[in-house]
């Protein structure tokens, strides 16, 4: 194997381990920001349980803004939106 062989073939590991450091941070990514939804939305169905959530800001009003997916939308008896 000559030495253009030998550096390509290194140069192909170093890629694929780039590559799997880069799925491995982005799956990271993906699960932090996955619970930091989840923990936002559990703060405000705890203030909303408790009765301290704004009484002017409704919010199953914000959800009806924020939803578009049907399935998202039927978790929280809304209406399907008309297109």
């Amino acid at each position: 194997m000559g030495k253009i062989e030998m550096l390509q073939k290194k140069q192909a590991q170093i890629k694929a381990q780039i590559r799997a450091i880069e799925a491995r941070e982005s799956a990271k990514n993906r699960k932090a920001e996955t619970r930091k939804k989840i923990l936002i939305g559990a703060a405000m169905l705890a203030e909303v349980n408790r009765g301290e959530w704004p009484p002017d800001k409704p919010l199953l009003d914000l959800l009806d803004a924020a939803l578009s997916r049907p399935a998202d939308r039927a978790l929280f008896d809304l209406d399907e939106l008309k297109e």
